[in-house]
């Protein structure tokens, strides 16, 4: 009875130490450090010639060939893209970003960013989830592929290793001098990136 007693009161002892259960993290959306919503419009600032202009068959400008390279350049036939249902295939994801164009960003859920391009009129999805929805585990290869996004914020990495001064009164994002280290910057003023990992895109 009292070793039962020993065991009950070391169990209620080590219940009562148990780590607090983490709370979920926020959703997409909602942890953002920078909003991306809205239409925005492409400004052509490099490689204008390239990005502007479709080049004519024959026109390997910027691309190093040699003559076995030229040659099979020079095999190319719109036609038969056309007829094979290639003639989208520049507006895939990898290339997509390089054409002059207009996009519409929405979040389509909390943690879903939809991007839509008028360029090839093309639908690209952000899942900020780590695993793959269902119905995309056995999809086939497509011209958007899946794309799993993530937010970071370097700001945030920077002012914890003191390469910015936490000190500063007009360092972004910090609640004010003296408390910086004390307290949580606020995210969306430091800023931040999206990195975005694609998968399952069709050959080309």
């Amino acid at each position: 009875m009292t070793f039962g007693a020993k065991s009950l009161l070391l169990a209620a002892s080590l219940a009562g130490s148990l780590p607090l259960q983490a709370q979920p993290a926020p959703a997409a959306k909602a942890a953002a450090p920078i909003d991306l919503s809205g239409y925005w419009v492409s400004l052509i600032t490099e490689d204008w010639r390239i990005r502007m202009l479709t080049a004519p068959k024959g026109d390997y400008y910027s691309i190093p060939l040699n003559a076995e390279g030229r040659k099979v350049g020079d095999t190319w036939d719109f036609a038969k893209d056309i007829a094979a249902g290639k003639q989208c295939m520049s507006y895939g994801a990898p290339g997509i970003m390089r054409v002059p164009e207009r996009l519409h960003i929405t979040w389509e859920n909390d943690n879903v960013l939809k991007l839509e391009t008028d360029a090839g009129k093309q639908t690209r999805l952000f899942s900020f989830s780590a695993v793959r929805p269902a119905g995309q585990i056995s999809a086939a290869p497509s011209m958007q592929g899946i794309s799993l996004a993530q937010w970071q914020s370097p700001q945030l990495t920077r002012s914890y290793t003191s390469k910015i001064s936490a000190q500063d009164p007009n360092t972004p994002g910090f609640p004010g001098i003296g408390s910086a280290r004390t307290q949580t910057p606020d995210t969306r003023k430091l800023g931040g990136t999206l990195k975005v990992v694609t998968t399952n895109l069709r050959p080309g």
